[in-house]
């Protein structure tokens, strides 16, 4: 999933003007100003943005109540009443040289029966996604779901109508 030249220039450009831009705002700012979804899509090869917006359309159905946005090189999803970016995170789907991955702040607490997460830090897990369909989208949601539940207190609020949420596939 290499970059266009042209893609590459603007992405180059754009990553360029978002840095000097937040080394413009001074030390009391932690991260760039956000930049909007449409943005990050375009500067995708279109390998990588196929993978993403598959990925996108598992994580809105699988999340719907999660708020999007552009953060920490990827399109980030956390849950805005559990307290913000981090407290609240669901999921991120980040484009990391070459590869797609999809990743969980508090991966260390969720059920992967598959064994499909990957990592050794202390919470984190991710899952790189070569191609769309790559894997079921089923398990993806359910994945999804689950960090929707799961709380960095270690405590997993069960679903509002107390059967779960359901597992149909989105459309």
């Amino acid at each position: 999933m290499q970059l266009t030249r042209p893609v590459q220039a603007a992405s180059s450009q754009l990553i360029r003007s978002v840095g000097q831009t937040w080394r413009n705002m001074g030390e009391s700012s932690r991260q760039p100003p956000d930049i909007d979804a449409r943005t990050f899509l375009a500067v995708l090869s279109p390998e990588a943005r196929r993978v993403v917006k598959w990925l996108r359309q598992v994580v809105r159905c699988a999340a719907p109540e999660a708020t999007e946005t552009v953060l920490w090189g990827g399109l980030s999803y956390h849950l805005a009443f559990l307290g913000g970016r981090v407290k609240g995170a669901v999921c991120q789907i980040g484009v990391r040289g070459n590869q797609v991955e999809l990743g969980f702040i508090h991966g260390v607490l969720l059920p992967d029966s598959t064994n499909l997460l990957r990592g050794t830090g202390k919470s984190k897990r991710s899952m790189r996604v070569a191609r769309v369909g790559e894997y079921p989208e089923a398990t993806l949601a359910s994945l999804v779901r689950s960090a929707v539940e799961i709380r960095p207190d270690g405590f997993i609020t069960p679903a509002q109508d107390g059967g779960g949420r359901p597992t149909t596939r989105c459309s």
